[in-house]
């Protein structure tokens, strides 16, 4: 009889433990599928924003060249791209999200400081062609900020060097969006393609500022490629127009920059 209970026992917890096993194995395979569904739907929905963001780039560049200026009725394209290229960056680089939403704020923060004082940039206003603005500017200009802070952060420079490459950046964009764009207009225009020279100054100390605070950005490609495209968007955009030194200016810190960034990488990949 011991020996019967004992072993009925035994089989009883045999099948048991053989049970939990297997409903173990099936709870770790539907979370497996789960992962991988999700995984796909991520990667498809990435795959997508790329599309429309080449879309909007090449629709940008070739509306320039082929009409000289964007489309009527077109000009929601610019705070999308923007936007597209905003979220692509945040999405490649999860870790970096606390980073990336500090870029996006004190971006805003200082252009309703510039717009509202004139200080640190120059007196200037926002036209309405970047949609939506909170204090009169454009809440599409806090993309603008990320994706350029991202990208500089990239190249992990000193400081200075980082706030010198930021006005560099600026000395090419800056004569495009005013003059061909019309994004805003400076009340008092300078002798640089009507940008004054304050704007560099104020673009130089503000980024001396942030980069002190920001860290280095990770290595990441995709970070790298969306503020990449963005420069050659408002290179090609230039060129388009004959604007040869900002557009040749955005193409040597493209290339510089892509200089710089492999050179990091291998350095934190020896390391």
């Amino acid at each position: 009889m011991n020996r019967g209970s004992a072993m009925n026992r035994g089989n009883g917890m045999n099948r048991g433990n053989a049970m939990n096993l297997s409903n173990a194995m099936n709870l770790l395979s539907r979370a497996r599928e789960r992962a991988v569904f999700s995984d796909f739907r991520h990667g498809w929905f990435v795959i997508i924003l790329w599309i429309v963001y080449a879309i909007l780039w090449f629709g940008g560049v070739g509306s320039h060249f082929l009409f000289g200026a964007t489309p009527a009725g077109m000009n929601w394209t610019a705070p999308l791209l923007l936007w597209v290229g905003t979220l692509l960056t945040f999405i490649a680089a999860p870790d970096d999200w606390r980073t990336l939403a500090i870029s996006f704020v004190a971006g805003i923060a200082i252009e309703v400081v510039g717009v509202a004082t004139g200080f640190p940039f120059g007196r200037y206003n926002y036209t309405p062609v970047l949609g939506f603005a909170i204090l009169a500017v454009p809440l599409a200009m806090g993309c603008a900020w990320v994706i350029l802070l991202a990208w500089v952060r990239q190249l992990r420079l000193p400081v200075l060097a980082a706030a010198a490459v930021m006005t560099a950046v600026d000395l090419g964009l800056d004569p495009v969006t005013t003059r061909i764009l019309d994004l805003w207009r400076w009340r008092t225009p300078g002798r640089y393609y009507g940008v004054p020279w304050t704007n560099y100054a104020g673009w130089f100390a503000v980024s001396l500022i942030l980069f002190a605070c920001l860290p280095p950005g990770r290595h990441n490609p995709n970070v790298f490629a969306v503020g990449s495209t963005v420069l050659l968007l408002f290179a090609l955009i230039g060129l388009a127009h004959g604007f040869f030194v900002p557009s040749s200016m955005l193409c040597l810190l493209c290339g510089a920059g892509y200089w710089r960034w492999r050179a990091s990488s291998n350095v934190l990949i020896s390391t």
